[in-house]
Protein backbone atom coordinates (compact mmCIF):
# COMPACT_ATOMS: atom_id res chain seq x y z
CA UNK A 1 0.00 0.00 0.00
CA UNK A 2 1.05 3.29 -0.27
CA UNK A 3 0.10 5.94 2.21
CA UNK A 4 0.18 8.82 0.08
CA UNK A 5 -2.83 7.35 -1.61
CA UNK A 6 -4.62 7.39 1.38
CA UNK A 7 -3.43 10.58 3.06
CA UNK A 8 -2.32 13.01 0.37
CA UNK A 9 0.34 15.30 2.03
CA UNK A 10 3.74 15.82 3.25
CA UNK A 11 5.41 13.89 6.15
CA UNK A 12 6.06 17.08 8.42
CA UNK A 13 2.37 18.09 7.91
CA UNK A 14 1.09 15.16 8.89
CA UNK A 15 2.98 14.60 11.49
CA UNK A 16 2.51 18.73 12.72
CA UNK A 17 -0.89 18.05 11.84
CA UNK A 18 -1.57 14.72 14.17
CA UNK A 19 0.32 16.29 16.98
CA UNK A 20 -1.68 19.57 16.76
CA UNK A 21 -4.72 17.28 17.58
CA UNK A 22 -2.91 15.69 21.05
CA UNK A 23 -2.23 12.48 18.83
CA UNK A 24 1.72 12.49 20.65
CA UNK A 25 3.40 12.36 17.50
CA UNK A 26 6.84 13.27 16.38
CA UNK A 27 7.53 16.24 14.57
CA UNK A 28 9.29 15.30 11.46
CA UNK A 29 12.84 15.16 11.75
CA UNK A 30 15.93 17.70 10.13
CA UNK A 31 17.66 16.44 7.79
CA UNK A 32 20.13 17.97 4.98
CA UNK A 33 18.88 16.18 1.81
CA UNK A 34 20.71 18.09 -0.69
CA UNK A 35 23.88 16.56 1.17
CA UNK A 36 25.45 13.87 -1.21
CA UNK A 37 28.40 12.74 0.42
CA UNK A 38 27.34 9.17 2.39
CA UNK A 39 30.55 9.46 4.05
CA UNK A 40 30.52 13.11 5.78
CA UNK A 41 31.94 13.26 8.98
CA UNK A 42 32.33 16.98 10.68
CA UNK A 43 30.70 19.63 11.57
CA UNK A 44 26.40 20.29 11.22
CA UNK A 45 26.31 21.02 7.01
CA UNK A 46 25.56 24.59 6.07
CA UNK A 47 21.67 25.07 6.26
CA UNK A 48 22.15 25.63 2.04
CA UNK A 49 21.78 21.28 2.25
CA UNK A 50 18.37 21.31 4.29
CA UNK A 51 15.19 22.01 2.43
CA UNK A 52 12.53 24.47 3.38
CA UNK A 53 13.67 24.85 7.29
CA UNK A 54 14.31 28.53 8.83
CA UNK A 55 17.68 30.16 10.60
CA UNK A 56 15.80 29.38 13.87
CA UNK A 57 15.17 25.56 13.33
CA UNK A 58 18.66 25.22 11.87
CA UNK A 59 20.48 27.34 15.09
CA UNK A 60 18.34 24.59 17.12
CA UNK A 61 19.15 21.44 15.57
CA UNK A 62 22.61 22.73 15.26
CA UNK A 63 22.81 23.13 18.77
CA UNK A 64 22.35 19.31 19.69
CA UNK A 65 25.41 18.76 18.17
CA UNK A 66 27.75 21.11 20.14
CA UNK A 67 30.68 19.53 20.52
CA UNK A 68 29.84 16.67 18.42
CA UNK A 69 30.65 15.32 15.03
CA UNK A 70 27.95 14.85 13.15
CA UNK A 71 27.96 11.36 10.79
CA UNK A 72 25.85 11.26 7.60
CA UNK A 73 25.30 7.65 8.42
CA UNK A 74 24.37 7.87 11.78
CA UNK A 75 21.76 10.95 11.21
CA UNK A 76 20.23 9.49 8.24
CA UNK A 77 19.73 6.14 9.99
CA UNK A 78 18.20 7.98 12.86
CA UNK A 79 16.10 10.08 10.44
CA UNK A 80 14.68 6.79 8.62
CA UNK A 81 13.41 5.52 11.69
CA UNK A 82 12.16 8.59 12.85
CA UNK A 83 9.94 8.82 9.35
CA UNK A 84 8.77 5.12 9.76
CA UNK A 85 7.77 5.95 13.43
CA UNK A 86 6.02 8.78 12.48
CA UNK A 87 4.17 7.41 9.38
CA UNK A 88 2.99 4.48 11.30
CA UNK A 89 1.64 6.38 14.64
CA UNK A 90 0.08 8.83 11.68
CA UNK A 91 -1.71 5.67 10.03
CA UNK A 92 -2.81 4.00 12.88
CA UNK A 93 -4.22 7.53 14.12
CA UNK A 94 -6.07 7.97 10.83
CA UNK A 95 -7.46 4.03 10.97
CA UNK A 96 -8.69 4.98 14.37
CA UNK A 97 -10.63 7.98 13.82
CA UNK A 98 -12.22 6.58 10.78
CA UNK A 99 -12.76 3.27 12.54
CA UNK A 100 -14.40 5.74 15.18
CA UNK A 101 -16.77 7.30 13.25
CA UNK A 102 -17.56 5.40 10.57
CA UNK A 103 -17.01 1.69 11.93
CA UNK A 104 -14.69 1.05 8.79
CA UNK A 105 -10.53 -0.26 8.30
CA UNK A 106 -8.52 2.04 6.38
CA UNK A 107 -6.47 -0.78 5.66
CA UNK A 108 -9.38 -2.62 3.36
CA UNK A 109 -8.84 0.26 0.73
CA UNK A 110 -6.20 1.35 -1.52
CA UNK A 111 -7.21 5.47 -1.98
CA UNK A 112 -8.95 8.20 -0.27
CA UNK A 113 -11.42 8.33 -3.44
CA UNK A 114 -11.63 4.76 -2.51
CA UNK A 115 -12.09 5.02 1.16
CA UNK A 116 -14.70 8.17 0.84
CA UNK A 117 -16.83 5.88 -1.39
CA UNK A 118 -17.32 3.43 1.43
CA UNK A 119 -18.04 5.70 3.78
CA UNK A 120 -20.53 7.02 1.65
CA UNK A 121 -21.60 4.05 0.73
CA UNK A 122 -22.03 2.01 3.45
CA UNK A 123 -22.88 4.93 6.00
CA UNK A 124 -25.44 7.35 3.85
CA UNK A 125 -26.81 5.14 1.12
CA UNK A 126 -30.07 3.12 2.05
CA UNK A 127 -30.00 -0.47 1.60
CA UNK A 128 -32.17 -2.20 -1.60
CA UNK A 129 -32.88 1.25 -3.14
CA UNK A 130 -31.69 2.37 -6.33
CA UNK A 131 -30.54 6.00 -5.97
CA UNK A 132 -30.94 8.26 -8.71
CA UNK A 133 -29.52 12.11 -7.85
CA UNK A 134 -30.91 14.97 -10.02
CA UNK A 135 -31.35 18.64 -10.17
CA UNK A 136 -28.64 20.94 -9.21
CA UNK A 137 -26.58 18.24 -7.26
CA UNK A 138 -26.34 16.33 -9.91
CA UNK A 139 -25.47 18.87 -12.43
CA UNK A 140 -22.01 19.84 -9.70
CA UNK A 141 -21.42 15.89 -9.65
CA UNK A 142 -21.48 15.54 -13.44
CA UNK A 143 -19.38 18.60 -13.81
CA UNK A 144 -16.28 16.97 -11.62
CA UNK A 145 -16.40 14.01 -13.38
CA UNK A 146 -15.43 13.59 -16.57
CA UNK A 147 -13.92 10.02 -16.75
CA UNK A 148 -11.07 9.23 -18.96
CA UNK A 149 -10.86 11.31 -21.97
CA UNK A 150 -9.44 10.46 -25.48
CA UNK A 151 -8.34 11.96 -28.31
CA UNK A 152 -7.62 10.45 -31.46
CA UNK A 153 -5.90 11.36 -34.52
CA UNK A 154 -5.96 10.28 -38.01
CA UNK A 155 -3.31 11.76 -40.59
CA UNK A 156 -3.67 11.12 -44.27
CA UNK A 157 -1.52 10.21 -46.75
Amino acid sequence: MDSYLILPSSLKNLSDTFNSISCGINPKGLFPIKLNNINYQGKVPDIQYFNNITLFEYNNYKKQFYGKIWKFRDESIKYCNLDCIILFKVLTEFNKLVFNLFNINITKFLTLPALSYNIFNYKYLKENTIHNLSGEISNDIRKGYTGGAVDMYLTTP
